[in-house]
């Protein structure tokens, strides 16, 4: 099963990528052993699906219930799931319709009119709210499930709360686990040795897409095929995009553009900024990820790629959508210098504009890399995800920093707390 295909272009493969190349190989089989030891449940996750079963009667319940379901995460607790939610609709990357059943909004970023606005907007009875945080202790999302909580209160009923409320956490005493108790709120397990930013594949991500009504199982499927063709020796996009990367890295180019030519792709880059960057940074080490949005960007980002200084290696998505989309009929194309235009499709453009990206940065001598998908399902975009994750495991190995702490935030975390105990109310009024 082929679900993507990588190609790195020849720029990139010219300078140190053959010795990056096979210290990938040794990063990738350390992965692979951490797979089969147990060490690394992020990845193993895509092989199970017992987890499953109560997230399914969830959402089941759900899509009957709720004509509304707001997603209270933040970063990987909500990134995963967005990037899930737009294989069904992608026309605001906040709030998504689906094609049966509830309407998901994800508030990942808080804002205090953002979030008035909202609850005020969404009727009360049939407006449910799901706490993601795996710690059960995160302050934004905790402050906003408490704000949910007393909107139901005033706007609706105190008994409502167990009905309207759920909540995903580790399976531990915490902050949110005993809000969940005091209010008769189900919670389902966060697994524990699961990170935030890679809890994708969990029910982190698998609820809000079973709610959105797409098949967890077939995500789980083509994120588990990633792993099985590379224990099958079927490894050369892994080993290609490690190499890709510490390479560009390792010749001065310390940002990473991640482009994808595809609406439904946008959230994805979202995803992949905070993998890659919270992963990566640290000890004065890893690249620094950017995400644009093709062709959009080509027109905002693009002089300054082709034309600044030396800085980043490029990454392009596209998936296959030639032949889609409006068409412009030949009988309406009456200017002479539009007639590349005629009987063509708006996905025609597109594709037409990727190939030339690509062929452009080979053209300026850029680092540039193809990642093509003829279908964007939910098993495609579970082996996008695991090639990601992989990938910047095998990165994390070959530079020698931990792919799985984010040691550097927890003081703004700290100071953040002091200041709002250090708030009186007449600060707050």
């Amino acid at each position: 099963m082929n679900t993507y295909r990588h190609v790195v272009s020849s720029k990139a493969r010219a300078r140190g990528f053959g010795s990056a190349r096979d210290r990938a190989r040794v990063a990738l089989d350390e992965a692979l052993a951490g797979v089969h030891a147990g060490r690394l449940h992020a990845l193993s996750i895509a092989e199970e699906s017992a987890d499953l079963e109560p997230a399914v009667a969830l959402s089941e319940r759900l899509r009957g219930e709720a004509e509304h379901i707001v997603v209270l995460g933040i970063g990987g607790s909500s990134l995963g799931a967005q990037a899930l939610s737009q294989l069904h609709d992608y026309f605001t990357p906040s709030s998504f319709l689906p094609v049966h059943g509830p309407r998901l909004h994800f508030l990942d970023n808080p804002d205090g009119p953002t979030m008035s606005r909202l609850m005020t907007a969404l009727p009360v009875a049939r407006t449910h709210y799901l706490v993601v945080s795996k710690s059960g202790g995160t302050a934004e999302p905790m402050m906003q499930a408490l704000a949910a909580i007393d909107h139901i209160t005033v706007r609706g009923n105190k008994s409502d709360i167990s009905k309207l409320v759920h909540a995903v956490s580790e399976p531990k005493d915490n902050a949110l686990t005993r809000l969940a108790r005091a209010h008769g709120i189900s919670v389902l397990d966060h697994p524990a040795d699961i990170g935030g930013r890679y809890s994708v594949l969990s029910i982190v991500g698998l609820l809000p897409a079973l709610l959105m009504g797409l098949d967890a199982k077939a995500v789980r499927a083509g994120a588990a095929q990633v792993l099985a063709d590379a224990r099958g020796g079927r490894a050369d996009a892994l080993l290609d995009g490690a190499a890709f990367s510490v390479s560009a890295a390792e010749a001065g180019l310390n940002v990473q553009v991640l482009m994808p030519y595809s609406d439904r792709l946008e959230r994805f880059a979202a995803w992949y900024r905070q993998l890659w960057a919270e992963s990566l940074g640290k000890n004065g080490r890893g690249t620094l990820p950017v995400r644009a949005l093709g062709p959009v960007d080509q027109h905002s980002q693009l002089q300054f790629y082709l034309d600044g200084p030396p800085l980043a290696a490029f990454t392009l998505m596209t998936v296959n959508q030639s032949g889609s989309g409006p068409r412009v009929p030949s009988a309406i194309v009456a200017d002479p210098s539009l007639d590349y235009l005629k009987d063509k499709r708006i996905g025609d453009l597109v594709m037409a504009e990727a190939r030339a990206t690509y062929e452009t940065f080979e053209g300026h001598r850029q680092p540039c890399r193809l990642i093509s998908l003829e279908h964007l399902n939910e098993e495609a975009l579970g082996a996008l995800f695991m090639h990601f994750m992989v990938e910047t495991v095998m990165t994390a190995q070959m530079i020698g920093v931990n792919a799985f702490d984010q040691p550097a935030v927890e003081e703004g975390k700290v100071l953040a707390r002091r200041y709002m105990q250090e708030m009186t109310p007449k600060d707050v009024e």
